[in-house]
């Protein structure tokens, strides 16, 4: 029998110590091997583990980081030099006249207050977003996972024609989830019913550009194409765009006035306006260039063009492959062009009267002289053809008959249907532009 257990001890038996390891024996290598050994020893402690977690970069990548660290500095000096310079060129400029001259202001608060109005309808269109931003996750989570393909841009949208819109996950993310929330808002003002038509069309017309300028696509951190452009260019891209920002804001005296194309490649006379031609009349108001027929036969009856002044006569001859003037020559036309002259202050009297009486009875006129016809065929652009429309009927009030025939590019006659045009011409706006006119 076993003797019993001593108080005091533990019930559970004891864990057995633990065998110690015996090291294995090395034999002692040989004498050439011990003097190799010791030989290798300080290079192998010398070279950095195979496994290390970081490594330096290379000659290339350093050179590479301190361009971008260079051209980023520079982006930003060139940026605040200009807006500190657009600040002092301002700073004795008068302030403007209104902080609304569009009316944007009572526009959309008349589209708010009716749909603060129906909360039936704010309510549904909050559970509308909801449901879209759900539908959206949902959507994301599968391309994720590989069970559906991106979403294509829409077509003629280019401010995402760039594939890494749709190939990136995340800008995928960011581009459906702006489309959505902008095409919601836009929807929402949309939707308002009780409200002046000019009035919501106003509110839309200011909700699109706003939803527009909050594009992603529109700023560098959230733009795919525009941080690959500046990887690539070691930063001298976003160089060259604050370049372009401060000559914008240089050309415009403080404001920002946007240039589409580099104006020193682009010379009159030699790459721009070739067609040949000669003054024939110049006055106060404007300048009367001839352009012959460049056939061996000229049609009898000339062509008077008469452009917008609010541009430049050579619209119709930028290029020689575009030309219209020159076009016009080719099929036998002698054709006469009204360049208006840059009006100052010596014209701030002149009105439409001026412009029908001293531009357009002047230049029927001259262009019948020089060529001795009875009858002159008439072309009107832009605001151009507005001013021809109205000297037409105050010819035909005259009996004046010797326009023959009048083609209208682009012109507007009836303002009662004026489109968007109409929400910069009301009698607010129209006030302040009186306003401004006359503190100059």
């Amino acid at each position: 029998a076993r003797a019993p257990r001593k108080s005091g001890r533990p019930t559970s038996a004891k864990p057995r110590a633990p065998r110690a390891k015996t090291a294995p024996v090395e034999t002692a290598p040989p004498p050439e091997s011990r003097v190799e050994a010791q030989v290798e020893a300080p290079q192998a402690a010398s070279s950095p583990p195979a496994d290390t977690p970081f490594a330096f970069p290379g000659a290339d990548q350093r050179e590479m980081l301190e361009a971008l660290s260079l051209n980023l500095a520079r982006a930003a000096m060139t940026a605040q030099s200009a807006i500190a310079e657009a600040a002092l060129s301002q700073a004795d400029r008068p302030a403007a006249l209104s902080p609304d001259p569009f009316n944007v202001g009572p526009a959309m608060n008349s589209v708010m207050t009716s749909l603060a109005a129906r909360p039936d309808k704010l309510f549904s269109a909050q559970a509308d977003l909801f449901n879209r931003y759900m539908d959206l996750w949902a959507t994301t989570t599968r391309r994720a996972a590989g069970e559906e393909p991106p979403a294509p841009t829409a077509r003629g949208d280019k401010r995402f024609k760039d594939p890494a819109w749709s190939e990136n996950p995340m800008f995928d993310m960011m581009r459906q989830s702006y489309l959505v929330t902008s095409d919601w808002m836009n929807g929402l003002v949309s939707s308002v019913e009780d409200v002046d038509p000019r009035t919501k069309r106003r509110a839309e017309f200011f909700t699109k550009l706003l939803t527009d300028a909050f594009s992603p696509s529109n700023f560098l951190a959230s733009n795919p194409a525009a941080l690959k452009a500046m990887a690539e260019s070691n930063g001298e891209s976003l160089v060259k765009g604050m370049q372009n920002f401060a000559a914008d804001l240089e050309r415009g005296m403080g404001k920002l006035k946007i240039s589409q194309a580099d104006y020193g490649k682009f010379v009159v006379g030699e790459n721009v306006a070739t067609a040949p031609g000669q003054v024939v009349w110049r006055d106060e108001l404007f300048e009367l260039i001839q352009f012959d027929a460049a056939t061996d036969k000229q049609r009898a009856i000339p062509l008077l063009i008469f452009p917008p002044w609010i541009n430049k006569f050579y619209i119709m001859d930028l290029q020689p492959e575009n030309s219209l003037i020159r076009w016009l020559s080719a099929q036998g036309f002698t054709v006469f062009v009204c360049s208006w002259v840059n009006p100052d202050q010596d014209k701030a009297g002149f009105g439409f009267d001026e412009y029908l009486e001293k531009g357009i009875y002047r230049a029927v006129e001259k262009t019948l002289e020089q060529t001795g016809s009875k009858t002159v065929n008439t072309v009107g652009y832009c605001i151009g053809g507005t001013l021809m429309g109205a000297a037409l009927a105050h010819m035909a009030a005259k009996g004046d008959k010797r326009v023959n025939a009048t083609t209208f590019f682009a012109a507007q006659h009836d303002f009662a249907e004026a489109g968007d045009l109409l929400l910069f011409t009301d009698e607010h706006w129209l006030a302040q532009v009186e306003e401004q006119m006359d503190a100059a």
